[in-house]
């Protein structure tokens, strides 16, 4: 894939919420490993490659602790990140409760523009509820959850943990928001 004329992009992204740990642990190979350590951040982030045709987006995945005692450093650690992928759970209605304060820390972390994109789309931030297999109380509704995501303007998926064709398809479509939203920033400043 060594293309000489490959225009690369890098992106920050920021995964939040409930259940994202498990996420990166089971979908990147860079989180499968047994150090617990490595899923939140203070190390390196991880990083995905995507290509699309004559361009490339290296995605720096990071991973927003929930504890208490981060919470004063997660809007720092969200500044000049080009999205955001909200995490919850369909039976934990805490973790639900939380989707609105992570969405309006993003927003407040990069205004007035997000990392020289002059336009801020809401296409690079989306909610996505993590379906369980069996059969438990169901403490927030598909319904529920995806008006939430729309009065916030942002896209709502439902996935089982074990879905790695629908995480793919996520992180794709969320490749091509932010690498459209780039080519956009550097066209119209040349």
């Amino acid at each position: 894939m060594n293309n000489p004329n490959r225009i690369l992009f890098v992106a920050k992204v920021v995964f939040v919420g409930h259940g994202a740990t498990s996420v990166l642990k089971h979908h990147l190979s860079e989180f499968n490993d047994d150090s617990s350590s490595f899923w939140t951040v203070g190390l390196e982030p991880a990083t995905k490659l995507f290509f699309f045709s004559d361009k490339e987006l290296r995605m720096q995945i990071w991973n927003l602790s929930l504890s208490p005692g981060f919470a004063p450093l997660r809007k720092m650690y969200m500044q000049h990140s080009l999205g955001l992928l909200i995490f919850f759970h369909q039976n934990n209605r805490k973790s639900y409760d939380s989707v609105s304060s992570y969405f309006h820390d993003f927003i407040q972390s990069n205004q007035p523009k997000v990392s020289g994109i002059d336009s801020f789309s809401k296409n690079h931030l989306s909610i996505i509820n993590l379906l369980s297999p069996q059969e438990e109380t169901q403490e927030v509704s598909s319904e529920e959850a995806n008006a939430l995501a729309s009065s916030l303007g942002v896209k709502y998926y439902e996935m089982y943990l074990e879905d790695e064709i629908e995480f793919q398809q996520i992180l794709s479509t969320l490749a091509k928001a932010i690498i459209s939203s780039l080519e956009h920033s550097r066209n119209s400043k040349i």
